[in-house]
């Protein structure tokens, strides 16, 4: 399997660790692809390869990002509303649009880089940086 093609991450317990987030019919699993000397170069490896991954992914035109954007700090605002609830947030915003897909797909890509101990704001923030610079 080319991992080169998946988003990456560092470990949660060794920070050096390297992990390929891997989907396949709907589920997630990583797997260890590497580790590095540091923890610090383990960030900066995964931080490249994730901007270069979505670079290559986003052919969107500068009003589709700007969109983007904007429905993600909607939904941001609506999760604050929603006690929590990103679901709630989602579908209270776009219903079972596209829009709802592409926000819903953008917050789970980050959501997997940034961690599981990442708080939303973090995490949508995260989201809006990559669209930014892609």
């Amino acid at each position: 399997m080319n991992y080169n093609e998946f988003p990456w991450r560092v470990g949660d317990e060794e920070p050096r660790a390297i992990y390929a987030v891997v989907s396949e019919n709907g589920n997630f699993y990583n797997t260890m692809i590497g580790s590095m000397d540091t923890a610090r170069l383990a960030f900066e490896v995964v931080r490249d390869h994730n901007t270069k991954l979505n670079k290559r992914a986003t052919t969107s035109s500068y009003g589709q990002k700007e969109q983007l954007i904007s429905e993600l700090r909607k939904t941001l605002e609506l999760w604050e509303k929603n006690d929590g609830n990103l679901e709630k947030a989602i579908l209270e915003a776009f219903g079972q649009s596209t829009s709802a897909k592409r926000v819903y797909d953008a917050i789970g890509f980050s959501a997997t880089v940034c961690g599981p101990n990442a708080a939303m704001p973090q995490v949508i923030q995260h989201a809006v940086d990559l669209i930014k610079n892609s």
